[in-house]
């Protein structure tokens, strides 16, 4: 009796797992690709023009993509890639590809029904958001993405996004007259901000002054520079630091040791 019943696919266990209409015509698929898979190999050593060996290799064709249907729908069906690749005899790596729709014979996965994220969220709400203060990364955690997409979608908006500027509580006018008038010293400006001396040196040049001034000489300490030379720090991390150019911190070194030696 349990002979009778293996002929019919669709109703019998196999291994003890009840098998489903999916995995019914994947097995009989499988099946029908060792066997033209099988012929082909028969007639492989026959010229490419032969009619037998061209009418074998069409038949593989039509097999192999009627396998790669079926593990699709079984796997689309409910059955595991695991098991889907013990009935067809091929490599989970391949069933995983074909369910992608990234393998040989190319099998479209169905279109996605969720809705695209551009048309989740409303674009004036996010660019009034943000120009209200909302950083992208508070915007990208809240509507739980990357701050990528945020920027792509203000860019979509056309809203001028903010960069990492330095808010300082005053303007740089404010900041070039104190320089100006006040002579008060880069670096005391900008201990008193909290910021760097380029970083205050860029503001105060937004204000047209060039800094330093013509011939104006910064108040610069340089036997310290002359000394963390000394200690392996670089001309442009030096420069960075003070504010000033590379020549000029250059120029400095060398006045130090002129002294120095003198």
């Amino acid at each position: 009796m349990a002979e009778e019943g293996r002929g019919n696919v669709p109703a019998i266990a196999c291994q003890g797992e009840h098998m489903t209409a999916d995995s019914a015509a994947l097995r009989q698929a499988a099946a029908k690709y060792r066997s033209a898979a099988a012929n082909m190999e028969q007639v492989r050593h026959f010229p490419k023009r032969a009619p037998g060996r061209r009418e074998a290799a069409e038949q593989e064709r039509v097999a192999r993509r009627a396998l790669h249907v079926a593990i699709v729908a079984a796997v689309q069906g409910g059955t595991s890639q695991a098991e889907a690749s013990r009935l067809s005899g091929l490599g989970t790596p391949h069933v995983c590809r074909l369910v992608r729709g990234v393998s040989s014979g190319r099998i479209k996965p169905p279109p996605s029904t969720r809705m695209p994220f551009v048309q989740q969220v409303s674009l004036d709400e996010l660019a009034a958001r943000y120009k209200a203060g909302e950083t992208v990364a508070q915007l990208a955690e809240y509507h739980e993405c990357s701050t990528t997409t945020i920027r792509g979608l203000l860019d979509l908006r056309g809203v001028k996004r903010r960069g990492r500027r330095t808010q300082l509580p005053v303007s740089s006018g404010e900041l070039a007259r104190r320089y100006l008038e006040g002579r008060e010293k880069v670096q005391d400006l900008a201990a008193e901000f909290g910021v760097s001396p380029r970083t205050m040196s860029v503001r105060i040049a937004e204000a047209g002054v060039r800094v330093p001034l013509g011939s104006r000489r910064l108040d610069l300490p340089d036997a310290e520079i002359a000394e963390r030379y000394a200690r392996g720090e670089t001309i442009t991390q030096l420069s960075a630091f003070y504010g000033v150019s590379g020549p000029a911190i250059r120029r400095r070194i060398r006045e130090n040791a002129s002294r120095t030696s003198a």
